[in-house]
């Protein structure tokens, strides 16, 4: 049966069950099927991470390049030859991108302001790659400018040093937009990468929680100087000194 012949509820729900690499090829073995891409298609999540197509010429496809704005998620963790400068160029295509995952790849916190979509409310990157040398700093300045800009609501950090980094808390003290937090601190980049290809064998250390930022006009009462509320969710598998570090910035942070 001539896929085209199909109705068409059927044949997008085919569509959406193909993976990426699937999705490409289809898309371009014929002009019949980009139309019916483009027509009956909504392409909303995009996975690279730990596959095949894990490079950034991937985004040269034609699939990206015609139907780049419907996509809404994007993950690129792990693209091992992906920087700030590569990917610049395909951010216009992505206009209504609202998550962005570039975990452990060569872009840092610092480059946000290169790769950062307007409508962009949840990001996973890399914390600065210059460590301890930030809270003055212009380019910190110009990351935290993204944030308020964009009103982040979900970040991700991967912190690749955990001895030698500021605390990302002190960061996002006054970015009053931030909701989720996220922070996964690895002591060693590549012991790191290795160890979590078994999601359910992670040795390095995760923090979830709710982070909600203190600001000078809450309707609470509360204020910037009240700093931030933390709703944790801890799971700790290699060291209590990080346990106690952590702690440390919390009540540094709320004092």
């Amino acid at each position: 049966m001539d896929f085209l012949n199909l109705p068409v509820e059927i044949g997008s729900k085919i569509v959406e069950y193909l993976d990426i690499k699937s999705k490409i090829n289809v898309y371009n073995s014929c002009d019949e099927l980009k139309d019916f891409f483009a027509t009956w298609c909504n392409i909303k999540s995009v996975v690279l991470s730990r596959s095949t197509l894990a490079t950034v010429k991937t985004l040269e496809e034609k699939l990206f390049s015609d139907l780049g704005q419907q996509i809404i998620e994007l993950n690129l963790s792990g693209v091992p030859d992906l920087t700030a400068e590569k990917l610049k160029p395909y951010i216009p295509r992505f206009a209504r991108l609202k998550c962005l995952d570039v975990t452990f790849t060569d872009i840092y916190l610092g480059d946000i302001s290169e790769i950062c979509p307007q409508n962009l409310k949840k990001i996973g990157i890399n914390y600065f790659k210059c460590f301890n040398n930030y809270t003055y700093d212009k380019i910190t300045e110009e990351s935290k400018a993204v944030f308020k800009d964009r009103q982040i609501e979900s970040v991700h950090f991967i912190v690749m040093e955990l001895s030698l980094s500021a605390s990302p808390f002190k960061f996002l003290k006054d970015v009053n937009s931030i909701k989720d937090l996220k922070l996964t601190i690895a002591d060693n980049y590549k012991e790191f990468l290795s160890i979590n290809n078994d999601e359910n064998e992670s040795e390095g250390f995760v923090y979830r929680g709710r982070y909600v930022g203190g600001g000078p006009n809450h309707d609470d009462g509360t204020s910037e100087d009240d700093g931030a509320t933390l709703r944790e969710e801890l799971s700790l598998h290699r060291s209590l000194s990080i346990a106690l570090w952590l702690e440390s910035i919390c009540r540094c942070v709320q004092s």
